[in-house]
């Protein structure tokens, strides 16, 4: 039996994801969630970025860890 746990998070396929995955409806949310509750604000587990940069290029107050 292979105990081999497989993932995709690495090489190729995550450059490509975070590459093109730059759109959705979650990011209007939660810009609308930050500017209505006050700033500044974490994005907690930001990995590549996807919330975080439209938010700052948005000139939001937010901090990615």
């Amino acid at each position: 039996m292979n105990e081999r746990v497989e993932t995709w998070h690495y090489g190729l396929v995550a450059r490509y994801w975070a590459e093109h995955n730059k759109e959705g409806p979650e990011i209007a949310y939660y810009q609308q969630q930050i500017e209505n509750s006050g700033q500044p604000a974490l994005d907690a587990g930001c990995g590549t970025g996807r919330l975080l940069i439209p938010f700052l290029r948005a000139g939001l107050d937010v901090d990615g860890a």
